[in-house]
């Protein structure tokens, strides 16, 4: 079975109890399911784990919800650690990319100034 990120999108740092939330994402689980509303989280002890989406549910209905365990939750760590990480770098080599041409920018606006 195929897994992949499909988004990904920085939390800023919600917490919920003692652990924080790093970035939420989306799944797809090739012939099986898209899985919208995964987080990843750093725990109290500083390590990553994964939470499944949301169960939202009406009061005396039985719990509906998925839950990754053993070799899938380890594949879905590492690929959502992977994404984070990746995400991460590109959104600075886009920023250091912008510092740049701004300062282009400013140096041509100076020159022509003067």
């Amino acid at each position: 079975m195929t897994i992949s990120v499909t988004t990904m999108r920085l939390a800023e740092g919600a917490l919920v109890g003692t652990s924080k939330i790093v970035a939420y994402f989306d799944l797809r689980l090739e012939g099986i399911a898209d899985v919208r509303g995964c987080a990843l989280v750093e725990t109290e002890k500083h390590g990553l784990s994964v939470w499944s989406p949301p169960c939202e549910r009406k009061p005396n209905e039985p719990e509906r919800g998925i839950k990754f365990t053993g070799s899938m939750r380890k594949a879905v760590i590492r690929l959502a650690r992977q994404s984070y990480d990746d995400f991460v770098k590109s959104r600075l080599a886009n920023a250091i990319t912008m510092s740049a041409s701004v300062a282009l920018v400013r140096e041509i606006e100076e020159r022509d100034a003067a």
